[in-house]
Parts: structure tokens; C-alpha cells; sequence
């Protein structure tokens, strides 16, 4: 983890945005590629780019710290990041653990963000808004790294992703349901390591996630002796192995505390844990190691070209069938503003982002249930009657609600908090007429109106004026 609270930035996920994607820093240049995200600053002489240069490999690193426009929260920039993952080769992933981490809630740390299980673990209900925003940033840049995880799983390239060690009731990102799923996928394995044995000053048990045997030193724990440590400004006296990574002062070995070091309060200054998120120079090289074995490996076994590509990478174009053409007897408009026909006329920013909020949140929830991917797939590809599909609907009520929860965030007005209310009448339909109506009155549609008649119109005939279409469609004379 190489990310800290402090420099997350101070904006929401949900606000559209107009920076541009970013362009990536590599390290090296090599015939293979690596996609190093939430990669910390450059570090030239020490870093993962620099062993994995010496091994002949291209280092892609994205971060903040490397450049103000690398921020993995903007929308438009992960859209750019997202679309050029099948260019790279392996992935190395660390996003930041700060609102998991353990040291919340404990001595010298700051409050808790998150349950240790639970729904309260994506964030407790009880937060402030500066820390509810806090968690909401944290889950969304541990869903862009789970997805890549999945991403390059599912096209068999090498990746690792790390996090401190998961422990027994204290929050991790490796309990979030993504990465209990992730980790069930095949040939993703977990190892646990010391980073002590790396060269860290600190112990730090870390846990590392990878579709590859990452070999036996990403095992190994920590071996030395302990000895007793003073915290200066405090003298509090700890016998462990390492100085204990908690509050903002580093410990001392005993014989170097003296009376004088005493406070009366902690001094101020950032937490150590901030200190000791850059990993060690050793565990660089050994990770430029395995993801470069792991690379070659792929390399030799990866799939020909005019071998067929599994479903659900395929990428169906649609076929136009019927042509437009102009009706006979229209009578001519002279604002057509709102024509189908001059669709660029009316599609502003904002249609534009929140469509592409509902394409993530379907795309999303589509890889992490890979089933209901394939009945779809099936349905269209097969020519399937509707009665012959059935779509789990737990799973399309839970993308229901995520929308809703997008739609709400965007503009929470009644339409949207009438949203849940069931289908009523008649004539019911699996189709969400309300939800249909919040967007389009939420992105500013110049039909939205006419949504409307799915929950108060009837197949038979319609019980509304058609006037809202007015400048849509062309009128005909009957």
C-alpha cells in the first residue's frame, strides 16, 4: 500500500469530471509490460520499475504521486486506465488501506471507519460525512483494483495485489465480498509474509493475492529475536521484535530512551504507518522477480490468435434492419431540437456520466456473477424464448439498488425516493417504469415525460397526452 488518507483527494467519485486520461509513467522499456497501480512515488534507484527494467520489462506506474492527473477516483481517467489494460502483460496492484486499517480504533490511531464483518465493513453507519466520504473513496479504488485483478485472472496474465494481513475481527479489504469472490476464482492463491525479512524496520505481516505460485521467501515470517523498545515521549515499554507500528513516534531500543524524551503529549505529525507504507528495496526486487518469471511463463502459453475467444469476450456488433426513412404526410418542424434524428443536439455531460455510472455498475456486478453473464449471453446468441431465460432476481434487485443509490446521490428528489415502490395495476411488467423516469428527469431528457406511461399508461391504448413527444417524433396526419 502506497496511498495514504492524507493524499487522497478532496472530491467524490460521483461528480462528473472533464480532466482528461492520464498518460502513464514508465520505467524502462522493455518487449513486456507491466500495469503498476497505486505505485507511490518514483522511486528510481529502489523501485519495483527499476528491477523490473533490469530484467527487460516496461514499468507503467499510476499514482498520484507520480502525477496530479493519475487520480484513480476520476471517473474519465480510469475509463482511459480500464480501456488499455489488454495492452499490458502482468499487473502489480497495492491500493490504499487506510480507512482498513487496523491501527483505527487502537492506541495512538486514528477513529475506526469500518466493522470487521458485516455490510458496515464497506463503512459504518454511524460516520461523519468527511469520514463516510473517506470509506466511499476507499471502496471504490479497492473495486477498480479487484476488477483489474479479474480482468487479467480471466485473460490468464500475471497479478499481484496486496494488503497488510487479515486478522481476526479488525477490518481488512480481503473481507470486502469482491475479494472473497476474487479469491475463489481459479489459480488465485494467497500468501503471507514478514516484510521484516525483506529489510523493513517494522515487521509488517503483509498478505499478497496472485494467479501464480509467487514461491517459497513470499512465506516467510518473521525470525528475529525481541527485545524491549520504549516509545520516547510516552516511555511506554514494549517487548516485541520490532518497534510497534502504531501512533506518530517511531520506538526506541530501551538503552536509547532516557528521561528527558518525555512529553506530555504525543508530538504532532503523521502516523508511522504512513512511514513504512514504501515497500522495502529487497521486496521490490523479489517482486520484479516473480511477476517477470510469471510474464515469461504466460508468454510461452498464451492462447493463438485464431484460437476461438471465450463468450464472453466477444464483441458483438448489432445489425441495422430497418432503415429510416421519412414518413409520408409529416408535417415539417421547425425546432427539432429534441429529434432522434439530431440526437448530438440534446445529449449533454450529464447523460453522458451517469450513463456511464450505470454501465460500471452492470459491468461490475456482471464479472462478479459470471452465471448470469452467460445466460444472457445464451439468450442473445442462442435466439431463447423469454419464458426459457430466468435471471436471478436477487442479483438484478441488487443492481436495482446500486442505481438507485447512484440516482440518489446525483439529485435526491422524490421521483428518485418513490423509486422502490412496486409495480401496481393490471398490467405489471419486470420493466422499473419509475426508474426509468428518475433518469431520465435526473439527466435532463426531453422525453422524460413520456416514461411515464409504462406505470400509468396501458398496452391497450394510451390513458396520456402524446404531446411530450412532440419534437421527437415527426407528427403524421392520419
Amino acid at each position: 500500500m502506497h496511498v495514504t488518507e492524507d493524499q487522497l483527494p478532496d472530491k467524490a467519485i460521483e461528480r462528473p469530471r472533464n480532466s482528461a486520461a492520464p498518460t502513464p509513467t514508465a520505467q524502462g522499456v522493455g518487449s513486456s509490460k507491466i500495469l503498476y497501480l497505486f505505485s507511490g512515488p518514483p522511486r528510481p534507484d529502489d523501485g519495483l520499475g527499476k528491477f523490473l527494467d533490469e530484467l527487460g520489462i516496461e514499468c507503467v506506474c499510476v499514482d498520484l504521486e507520480v502525477n496530479e492527473l493519475h487520480d484513480l477516483l476520476d471517473q474519465d481517467v480510469w475509463e482511459g486506465v480500464s480501456q488499455d489494460l489488454p495492452m499490458y502483460d502482468g499487473f502489480m496492484l497495492s491500493p490504499p488501506c487506510c480507512t482498513f486499517s487496523m491501527a483505527r480504533g487502537g492506541k495512538g490511531g486514528p477513529q475506526p471507519l469500518r466493522a470487521a464483518e458485516g455490510k458496515e465493513i464497506y463503512g459504518l453507519k454511524t460516520l461523519k460525512p468527511e469520514d463516510k466520504k473517506r470509506a466511499h473513496e476507499g471502496n471504490v479504488l479497492a473495486s477498480r483494483a479487484q476488477s483489474t485483478a479479474s480482468h487479467a485472472t480471466r485473460r490468464k496474465k500475471p497479478w499481484i495485489l496486496e494488503q497488510p494481513h487479515e486478522r481476526e475481527g479488525k477490518p481488512s479489504m480481503f473481507k470486502l465480498d469482491e475479494f472473497r469472490e476474487l479469491e475463489k476464482e481459479q489459480d488465485v492463491r494467497r500468501a503471507t509474509f514478514d516484510q521484516c525479512r525483506f529489510g523493513c524496520e517494522f515487521e509488517k505481516k503483509t498478505d499478497v493475492l496472485a494467479n501464480f505460485d509467487l514461491g517459497p521467501e513470499f512465506h516467510q515470517l518473521c525470525n528475529h529475536p525481541p527485545k524491549w523498545w520504549r516509545v520516547p515521549w510516552s516511555g511506554e515499554w514494549v517487548w516485541a521484535s520490532h518497534p510497534p507500528l502504531r501512533g506518530k513516534q517511531v520506538a526506541v531500543e530501551a538503552h536509547m530512551w532516557n528521561p528527558g524524551m518525555l512529553r506530555t503529549s504525543e508530538p504532532q505529525g503523521d502516523y508511522i504507518t504512513r512511514r513504512a507504507a514504501a515497500y522495502p528495496a529487497d521486496l521490490n526486487r523479489a517482486l520484479a522477480r516473480a511477476l517477470g518469471n510469471a510474464v515469461k511463463v504466460a508468454a510461452r502459453t498464451e492462447v493463438p490468435s485464431n484460437v476461438a475467444k471465450p463468450k464472453f469476450e466477444v464483441d458483438p456488433k448489432p445489425v441495422m434492419a430497418l432503415k429510416f426513412g421519412k414518413p409520408q404526410n409529416v408535417e415539417t418542424q421547425v425546432d427539432d431540437r429534441n429529434s432522434l434524428r439530431n440526437v448530438s443536439n440534446w445529449v449533454n455531460d450529464k447523460m453522458k456520466f451517469i450513463g456511464v455510472q450505470v454501465r460500471n455498475i452492470i459491468e461490475d456486478s456482471l464479472s462478479q456473477n459470471p452465471d448470469v453473464e452467460n445466460c444472457i449471453w445464451e439468450n442473445i446468441t442462442q435466439h431463447q424464448k423469454p419464458e426459457d431465460v430466468h435471471i436471478p432476481e436477487p442479483w438484478m434487485d441488487h443492481v436495482r439498488s446500486r442505481v438507485i443509490d447512484l440516482f440518489f446521490r446525483n439529485d435526491g428528489s422524490i421521483v428518485v425516493k418513490q423509486l422502490a415502490e412496486p409495480q401496481t395495476g393490471d398490467y405489471e411488467t419486470k420493466i422499473m417504469g419509475r426508474l426509468l423516469h428518475a433518469w431520465a428527469c435526473i439527466v435532463g431528457d426531453p422525453g422524460a415525460r413520456a416514461t411515464r406511461w409504462i406505470f400509468e399508461g396501458a398496452p391497450a391504448g394510451l390513458e396520456m397526452s402524446s404531446k411530450d413527444l412532440d419534437g421527437m417524433f415527426p407528427k403524421c396526419r392520419r
